[in-house]
């Protein structure tokens, strides 16, 4: 008989996710049903300090339902909401040479004290659904992922394969991440972007 060969349809994250451009929930969630239209198989390649943590979670969301599997394939960076965003795909493969990291979800917030209440127990109850998604990826106990959100937690290739975070390494990726890793794990998500988005926008 003859092979049937499955189409791989490849999207893009590259880049902080915010309300508006690429990253979007609205343009994402666009481009993720385009490529259902013709795909077996999606892989999403990921390179994002993370960003926008409502946006994060519509995509999340987005990729949870889609009708085709996504494979995740992290190419230099899933940091932050981008770590929540990939725990969505069916399999999640990581160039040897890229980074996740964790942390708790972050929020800018104005307002009076009942406002900032609020805005504390809706952050409160993210992390809840964050560390849920963590341990269903990994099959740890709660405890364990609770102290991944403490501060920001890197994990390089070789770490996040023992920790269970994915499910596989492929090779290097041409996506340079200046400084060693000990430079990187006290460097913020952003301020790490920074330094070779030139290279992302080329790519």
């Amino acid at each position: 008989g003859r092979v049937k060969y499955m189409k791989t349809v490849a999207i893009k994250m590259y880049g902080a996710i915010e309300a508006c451009g690429d990253n979007s929930a609205a343009s994402f969630s666009q481009r993720l049903a385009e490529a259902q239209k013709t795909a077996d198989v999606i892989e999403l390649h990921l390179h994002s300090p993370g960003g926008d943590v409502f946006e994060g979670s519509v995509i999340y969301n987005a990729i949870k339902d889609s009708k085709k599997p996504v494979h995740v394939y992290i190419d230099g960076m899933a940091a932050s909401m981008a770590s929540v965003i990939m725990l969505a795909a069916r399999k999640i493969y990581m160039a040897e040479n890229a980074f996740i990291m964790i942390h708790a979800p972050h929020t800018f917030s104005c307002g009076n004290a009942v406002d900032l209440e609020n805005a504390a127990h809706l952050l409160r109850s993210m992390e809840d659904n964050f560390i849920e998604a963590y341990c269903a990826r990994t099959g740890k106990a709660k405890e364990a992922v609770a102290e991944w959100l403490k501060g920001d937690n890197w994990f390089n290739a070789k770490e996040a394969w023992e920790e269970k975070l994915i499910d596989g390494i492929v090779g290097a990726s041409d996506i340079k991440i200046n400084g060693t890793e000990d430079d990187l794990k006290k460097t913020n998500a952003t301020a790490l972007l920074q330094r070779f988005e030139a290279i992302a926008k080329i790519n």
